[in-house]
């Protein structure tokens, strides 16, 4: 793991640390990134961190890193994602801390110079193993046994420091093992069999999935509701299951585009925005032509210049592309540098009043059946809510959420990685 210092808000990256992660990888690398606690009488470990990047293709994107304080130091650890590493070339990389006001509103206490890092491009798998030297397995046989003999000196030392105990907190031990052994996993559902019991989760993050109810294309006479990820469970060996209610629904669009939360650090970042139609809203008639007219409505927070149907979903209408401009029965975005939702309807956007079109969405809502829109935001929103830290109380757990996929990082019983590491020799 690359460990940089900062020297005021200033972090010098050397030419030979700038080359990070392959073009395509995810979840390969984690950087550190060390700084003063305190800026001015700002406690920043009060303040909700965010580290922010723009590839060289010019995706930009937030991620919430994980932040451990200690006395007078904290320690931010950013892992590298898909966005991260979706473009080979210049990543750059900015820290920010900021602290939500009384109003809402948000200050910035610190943040960081731009740094700029590498992504190399991947390398193709046959082309590499043809010039390898020495041997594929030579290479295999050197890192079995560079991973046994870590997992002997964790072992070690952990019985060493079991010996030694004369009173240490939790987070002390948590501190001192915390680069010992770690693991991490991600999916749908995860089953780790390696955890080391009575250690915190280091992080644990879910990200949002949209579960569309029913079957068919939705329409006006086929409400499909939409719900997201709303509770997460950890089932150990033999324990009652730990349930935990996530403090904000969290969606999904597509696998790049989800709402995300932090359940150990209580940070997230939001990327999808939720209307609920009544009526109420300021629409416009846009004329296609002398007699027909699709409806429209400002989301100034919607992304502009739509360039997938993936980019929203309705309950009520197929997402579409421009077609709501060619008579198709569909919600669309704005292709234009704008936010705005298009909805043609094949039964109220011919001959059809405003009055009209608000009294149909209005009647919809007081049935229960409102119409529903997810959308991807512009601009991707930090948040925050309470943290919650379930325990690794067993070597065995299940983790699972309701939707969504989660991405682990935990402390690993070393014994068990040893007998993992040996099995694996055995078959060699």
């Amino acid at each position: 793991m690359k460990t940089f210092n900062a020297a005021g808000n200033t972090f010098y990256i050397s030419q030979a640390l700038k080359t990070l992660a392959c073009r395509g990888s995810a979840n390969s690398e984690t950087v550190c990134f060390r700084l003063h606690r305190f800026a001015g009488n700002v406690d920043l470990a009060e303040c909700g961190c965010a580290v922010k990047m723009k590839n060289s293709e010019g995706t930009a994107d937030i991620v919430v890193p994980d932040v451990s304080a200690e006395e007078q130091e904290l320690r931010v650890l950013w892992t590298l994602s898909a966005r991260a590493t979706s473009a080979a070339g210049t990543l750059l990389v900015q820290l920010q801390f900021e602290k939500p006001c009384d109003d809402s509103s948000k200050t910035v206490n610190w943040q960081s110079n731009i740094m700029e890092f590498q992504i190399q491009e991947s390398l193709d798998a046959a082309e590499a193993i043809t010039d390898q030297e020495p041997t594929v397995f030579s290479q295999w046989e050197k890192k079995v046994s560079a991973l046994c003999a870590d997992a002997a000196a964790s072992a070690a030392m952990a019985q060493q420091k079991a010996d030694s105990f004369s009173g240490y907190t939790r987070e002390e031990m948590n501190n001192n093992f915390a680069e010992a052994l770690t693991g991490e996993a991600s999916g749908r559902q995860i089953l780790l069999d390696d955890l080391q019991p009575g250690a915190d989760f280091l992080s644990l993050q879910i990200s949002g999935e949209t579960i569309q109810a029913g079957t068919d294309d939705p329409s006006p006479s086929n409400f499909r509701s939409l719900s997201g990820t709303t509770v997460f469970t950890m089932t150990d060996d033999g324990a009652q299951p730990q349930v935990i209610a996530l403090p904000q629904v969290l969606y999904g669009l597509t696998s790049d585009v989800a709402d995300s939360f932090n359940l150990v650090s209580g940070q997230g970042v939001r990327r999808i925005g939720k209307t609920v139609l009544n009526g109420t809203e300021n629409w416009t008639r846009e004329a296609i032509d002398s007699n027909t007219v699709r409806w429209k409505l400002l989301v100034p927070d919607a992304v502009h210049k739509q360039s997938s149907t993936g980019q929203i979903l309705c309950s009520h209408y197929p997402s579409g592309l421009s077609t709501t401009w060619s008579k198709i029965q569909s919600i669309t975005l704005s292709v234009i540098d704008e936010g705005a939702f298009y909805i043609y309807d094949t039964q109220r956007s011919v001959s059809a009043s405003l009055i009209d079109w608000k009294a149909w969405l209005a009647a919809q809502s007081a049935a229960g059946t409102p119409v529903t829109v997810l959308y991807e935001l512009e601009a991707p929103i930090p948040c925050s809510g309470q943290a919650s830290r379930p325990r690794q109380s067993s070597l065995k757990s299940l983790l699972s959420a309701d939707a969504g996929t989660i991405s682990v990082r935990y402390c690993r019983n070393s014994n068990a990685v040893l007998k993992k590491i040996l099995a694996k020799v055995g078959t060699i």
